[in-house]
């Protein structure tokens, strides 16, 4: 790995601060000051030490991202760009679930495959919320219906009956809603059902985590410490203090 990137990704600093401070002497790689910015260690092997103080490797790394439509939630696709391809780093980093292609807003990537199954289990029932526009309004027979179970299809082609959700209606056309589940374009299905389409759709908050409002489309950020703390202790990998 590059000297810079090791030291951007490890001490979270933008990689134009990770050259200067390698620029001012203040980087060692083995007892050894380094100036070259491109400089190739061993991340596991090699020590280094950034104002003579050891830099430890992070194993993990854990990002947000405010999807933009067109990109598809894989880690590589023949065809289209990635969620991947948006954020530069070199940990082989996966989405946390997926949404779909046109669908926009919060999308959780991390190396972290503990994490990463908990957050995805159907049995720890984590929740997201979206933001629906679509083409007809539901009536309130038809909500209470949405929140108490329909039957509609899976990717596979097979009919299985939604969980509890929750839909409001914030203002004709537009729906917040919040389920448990991540069935294949099940928000539009579930909309589908009552001969409604979704025209926009976007993600507002997974888990415990809601979309950073700073963040345009198309941007990330490293999640920090408190939020991936929070992450881990609703899937019940950290004890709960």
């Amino acid at each position: 790995m590059r000297l810079d990137r090791f030291l951007s990704n490890s001490l979270r600093m933008t990689r134009s601060v990770a050259c200067a401070i390698i620029k001012e002497k203040r980087v060692k790689v083995n007892g050894v000051i380094i100036r070259k910015k491109d400089f190739k260690i061993d991340e596991i092997k090699d020590v280094i030490e950034f104002d003579d103080k050891r830099v430890e490797y992070r194993c993990f790394v854990y990002y947000i991202l405010n999807k933009p439509k067109g990109v598809v939630s894989a880690r590589i696709d023949n065809i289209d760009k990635t969620v991947v391809d948006l954020i530069d780093t070199d940990y082989k980093i996966s989405p946390i679930g997926r949404l779909d292609k046109d669908t926009t807003g919060l999308l959780l990537l991390s190396n972290d495959g503990s994490l990463i199954h908990a957050l995805t289990s159907p049995l720890n029932d984590i929740k997201k919320i979206y933001l629906v526009e679509c083409d007809r309004d539901l009536s309130e027979e038809e909500m209470f219906l949405f929140e108490n179970g329909i039957e509609i299809k899976d990717g596979d082609d097979q009919l299985f009956r939604t969980k509890k959700a929750n839909i409001k209606k914030i203002k004709d056309y537009i729906y917040e809603v919040e389920i448990s589940e991540g069935k294949f374009h099940q928000v539009k299905r579930m909309f589908n059902y009552f001969n409604s389409s979704v025209i926009n759709l976007r993600r507002l908050k997974f888990a415990n985590i809601k979309l950073d409002a700073s963040l345009n489309e198309g941007e990330y950020r490293e999640l920090t410490d408190a939020e991936v703390i929070l992450l881990k202790r609703q899937c019940n990998l950290l004890d709960k203090k």
